[in-house]
């Protein structure tokens, strides 16, 4: 080539792509594709055509110097191992020269349809995606026979390579508009649901930046409006403490691809309430930047449900008339402190106490009354030992001291538990008041000291007891130790 032709196809090839990066609409791209190769080929008669893929058949995507009518009747062939030039290169993924259309059996169903046009040669090359995947084919027809030499066949590949860069870039732009397009329409259907649904979505991106809100935020914040929160980043509404775990969700999700979920307590109009967050990441959410990851966070409040959870929780373990804890939490409680016994090789001591002549005060006063009564001691109790005592109602008017104190000497650790029966037995020398009518009951007090010798709970709870008896056949009022020897 002379240096005044290569700089003619560097000026075709320069205004073709200008072309494709001002997204010029890809008909009319590709018929000045056709015009520019047909100028820079030496033969007058060339006549170029650009061919889309659309499924197994061709359609004409540029060809401005065919007949009208030829591409037409060959619009929608099927491509095929003899479908003339190009839909046997389409078939074959590779280019099909064909000098002598009257000859070549691959025009066998499509000669009569050239030659009505006079078209005697065609060259095809199929043209290919970066990924390899056919998109059409690019062809020269002639009206005389006629075979491609080296110049000529660089010439198509060049402007092959133009095309399909053209052709691709169009397919993605398409795919792109109805991405968009889908989610705007999704983004109206959300819009219109988020005015009657009871929870509050937001959007935020990786960074945590609050990019849309739907729902009623007027719920968490009086008077919010969606516009003062958008924008916002998370660690400029929110504490490190609350943030920071929820930012963290937001990366996961984005870097999984998959859902997650926290729990979390937010201080609301209405005071504190729960929330489960459940997030999901969402793609191509913002048109004007579709590359940026998103996530959508639905903020459920769970409230009630935490609130029967803990309700539940507080049944199924404490006393309903004393709120002190029931046997089921004490059992839990004293098989951790034999635990911890066990592992330190030290006591630890348990009391067993029982209301002396309980019986007459539901027969005096009524069972109302006894209820006061327990409640009562359940307090005066609660006030004598140590928060991280437990004090438990096993039933009736029998309650349990389980002590948090451990010793390594069985008589220190029996002299801490005295101290303690002691003010249980003083706690008692106060009348107590039934209706308006004070009334004075005593106890009966068994104890029993434990360590990592004691094979279990009930052995404990069975030596206190026995305890316990002992100091009612000395007519209550008193404390009696569980003495191992016998």
């Amino acid at each position: 080539m002379d240096a005044q032709f290569c700089k003619q196809i560097l000026d075709a090839q320069q205004q073709a792509l200008e072309a494709i990066a001002f997204n010029q609409a890809l008909p009319n791209t590709l018929n000045d594709l056709c015009r520019l190769i047909e100028s820079l080929l030496p033969v007058p008669s060339a006549r170029a055509s650009i061919l889309l893929l659309d499924g197994d058949r061709l359609r004409t995507g540029g060809a401005p110097s065919l007949p009208k009518a030829y591409c037409d009747a060959i619009d929608g062939a099927q491509i095929g191992p003899a479908a003339g030039s190009c839909g046997t290169a389409c078939y074959r993924r590779q280019p099909v020269f064909v000098k002598d259309i009257v000859s070549d059996p691959l025009w066998r169903d499509y000669r009569h349809i050239a030659l009505q046009f006079g078209l005697r040669s065609c060259w095809s090359m199929p043209i290919l995606s970066s990924s390899e995947h056919v998109l059409g084919s690019f062809a020269v027809y002639y009206d005389d026979i006629r075979g491609p030499d080296d110049s000529q066949l660089e010439l198509i590949q060049r402007f092959n390579a133009i095309a399909s860069v053209a052709i691709e870039r169009s397919q993605t732009s398409r795919r792109e508009q109805q991405l968009l397009a889908h989610i705007q329409e999704a983004n109206n259907r959300f819009h219109a649901f988020s005015q009657v649904m009871t929870e509050i979505a937001f959007v935020f991106d990786k960074q945590g930046h609050c990019v849309d809100v739907f729902g009623n935020i007027d719920k968490i914040y009086e008077g919010a409006d969606p516009n003062t929160v958008i924008g916002q980043k998370l660690s400029d509404v929110l504490p490190d403490e609350l943030s920071k775990p929820i930012l963290s969700v937001i990366e996961r999700t984005i870097s999984s691809g998959l859902p997650q979920h926290l729990e979390y307590t937010l201080p609301t109009r209405d005071g504190l309430k729960h929330f489960e967050g459940r997030a999901a990441p969402i793609n191509a959410y913002l048109k004007e930047d579709p590359d940026r990851p998103h996530v959508v966070w639905m903020a459920i409040d769970i409230t009630n449900q935490t609130d029967i959870k803990k309700e539940i929780q507080r049944l199924a373990y404490h006393d309903e008339l004393s709120q002190l804890p029931n046997r089921r939490l004490l059992l839990d409680r004293l098989t951790q402190a034999m635990r911890k016994a066990r592992r330190l090789k030290k006591y630890c001591g348990l009391l067993y106490l029982d209301v002396d002549d309980f019986k007459p005060i539901n027969d005096i006063f009524g069972h109302s009354a006894g209820d006061s009564f327990l409640q009562q001691l359940a307090e005066r109790l609660t006030a004598i030992v140590r928060e991280t005592d437990t004090i438990a109602r096993m039933g009736g008017d029998e309650f349990i001291i389980l002590l948090d104190t451990y010793h390594s000497q069985r008589g220190t650790m029996q002299n801490i538990a005295q101290e303690v029966a002691n003010k249980v037995v003083d706690c008692f020398s106060r009348p107590f008041l039934l209706g308006d009518q004070p009334y004075t009951v005593s106890t009966s007090i068994g104890v029993s000291l434990f360590n990592h010798q004691t094979p279990d709970h009930e052995a404990i709870l069975r030596h206190a007891d026995q305890a316990m008896y002992l100091s009612k056949q000395k007519h209550g009022n008193c404390i009696s130790f569980y003495d191992p020897s016998g």
